[in-house]
C-alpha cells in the first residue's frame, strides 16, 4: 500500500509571500510514512521528506528540496 501526504504550500498557505517572483514559490510538501514509501515530486518546486523505511523518491521536475 502506497501512503502519501501532500501539502499544497501556495497561495492560500502565504498569500502575497510570492507574488514578485512565482519562480520562488515552495510548490508542493510531499511527506512519507514510517514505512517504505515512494514519494513522487510534480514539476514545480516541491520539498520532499522520507521519515523512515526504505523509500524511492521521483524528484521529477522544478528545484526540489529533499530531506
Amino acid at each position: 500500500m502506497l501512503n502519501m501526504h501532500v501539502l499544497d504550500l501556495g497561495e492560500e498557505w502565504c498569500p502575497g509571500l510570492f507574488a514578485n517572483d512565482p519562480a520562488t514559490a515552495p510548490g508542493n510538501l510531499i511527506v512519507g510514512t514510517e514505512g517504505d514509501d515512494v514519494l513522487v515530486g510534480t514539476d514545480a518546486r516541491d520539498i520532499i521528506v522520507g521519515l523512515g523505511g526504505d523509500d524511492t523518491i521521483h524528484a521529477l521536475g522544478g528545484d526540489d528540496s529533499i530531506a
